[in-house]
């Protein structure tokens, strides 16, 4: 099984959220980004300025993952 992390990197916050599907992941992020500016009392949409930044990654789950990569036996690496 997979799942999806979306990820954005602000001036000031590092944000990320997980979904089953890319969608969901995305959305997650988007509603925690709408929650944080609601907290701040900033604009709702502030966020779009950076949504060309927003990264979705696919995880595979009970995975080992070194640097960021999935890590497999065998990779050419020792």
């Amino acid at each position: 099984m997979n799942i999806f992390n979306a990820q954005l990197e602000s001036p000031n916050f590092s944000f990320s959220a997980y979904g089953r599907t890319e969608a969901q992941a995305k959305k997650a992020l988007i509603h925690g980004l709408r929650e944080h500016a609601t907290y701040y009392r900033i604009k709702r949409d502030w966020w779009l300025e950076f949504a060309d930044d927003i990264v979705v990654i696919e995880l595979e789950l009970n995975a080992c993952y070194r640097d960021g990569a999935l890590w497999r036996r065998g990779d050419g690496t020792k």
